[in-house]
């Protein structure tokens, strides 16, 4: 196998492990928004498991690159993957990296703007729940640093909230 071909199926891969984690932040968006805690700390966990996954795929990546760019007699830093589609003498392999390059860029999009969705839930989530204990416990709100000079602040009637009545 030459070393193009290594960096093929590594990124091949990438792209493959990249997919299955967005495929999981849809499976998590659905979890979130039904409420389901334990079904989200479950796919967290699968979360977790890909990205260990992706981290050694991108391992492997650095290097093979560096493998084919040394065996050119070329130096590793600073080589971008335009860079590298530019080194390589093949025009098959160059637009196979060219397309892999793109595949990858555009699961990473897609995979950000689920995580984004995710993140808004999630806290649209914790909003309600802070809300929800605020109702239950009627807690004041915040007075904030100027209040009505008129209002005696020693005098305040204390507000019980529900788990505050006596029985």
């Amino acid at each position: 196998m030459t070393y193009v071909e290594l960096i093929t199926n590594v990124f091949n891969e990438l792209v493959e492990a990249h997919h299955s984690l967005h495929k999981l932040s849809e499976k998590k968006k659905d979890t979130i928004i039904k409420g389901n805690i334990d079904g989200l700390s479950e796919v967290v966990r699968e979360e977790g498991k890909v990205v260990r996954q992706i981290g050694k795929l991108e391992v492997e990546r650095i290097h093979a690159v560096s493998q084919y760019l040394q065996s050119i007699g070329i130096s590793t830093e600073g080589v971008t993957m335009n860079d590298l589609v530019k080194l390589v003498p093949s025009v098959d392999d160059k637009k196979k990296l060219q397309e892999l390059q793109g595949n990858l860029t555009d699961v990473i999009l897609k995979l950000q703007k689920a995580n984004d969705l995710n993140q808004e839930l999630l806290q649209q989530s914790l909003n309600f729940v802070n809300h929800s204990l605020d109702l239950f416990t009627e807690s004041e709100p915040d007075q904030g640093t100027y209040g009505n000079p008129n209002q005696q602040h020693g005098k305040q009637q204390q507000r019980r909230g529900i788990f505050d009545h006596k029985a």
